[in-house]
């Protein structure tokens, strides 16, 4: 084998490692971003019922969660494609790295789009709250907001539901 053709080998090669490293990262931090905002929002109803909403906050909070759900999930869904549509790219290394960058921005763009719409969510449900039971929702949300937690693909009954009035309500 010529020198010529070993330096193209071991430069092709490293290429193919490059990129299979970066696909690894990004794919890790991508779930790790989209699986934070998941369980926040999972765990809502079971934080909502621990700090103990009159009926006209009840009222005020369904009214704000009103449509958050689907809309959420849709944007998940929009979100899931846009980093199939990166892998793919990836995939196809050593590929057009100007699409690749395209590709990147999008799916930013959809993930900022998906924590405005939880932060717009935690801040009409705050706005509705007393002081004292604003402090106790900030605080349930605060280590999940801010460190993320894996998502669960199967719901669990929120704690304590045999207790209050939330009997066969998981989250």
């Amino acid at each position: 084998m010529t020198r010529s053709l070993a330096w193209k080998l071991l430069l092709a090669l490293s290429l193919g490692a490059n990129a299979a490293l970066g696909a690894f990262l990004v794919l890790r931090s991508g779930a790790a971003e989209s699986a934070e905002p998941t369980l926040v929002v999972d765990e809502l109803p079971c934080l909502l019922e621990r700090i103990g909403l009159d009926p006209a906050q009840q009222d005020a909070v369904d009214r704000a969660r009103a449509g958050f759900e689907t809309a959420y999930e849709a944007r998940r869904a929009a979100l899931r494609r846009v980093r199939a549509e990166l892998f793919g790219l990836i995939e196809r290394s050593p590929g057009d790295r100007a699409a690749l960058e395209e590709c990147l921005t999008r799916l930013g763009a959809a993930q900022l789009d998906l924590r405005r719409e939880l932060v717009d969510q935690i801040l009409a449900i705050a706005a509705v709250l007393r002081p004292e039971q604003r402090e106790r929702f900030l605080d349930g949300l605060r280590d999940r907001f801010v460190e993320g937690l894996r998502h669960r693909e199967t719901p669990r009954a929120c704690p304590g539901a045999a207790t209050g009035g939330a009997e066969g309500r998981t989250p």
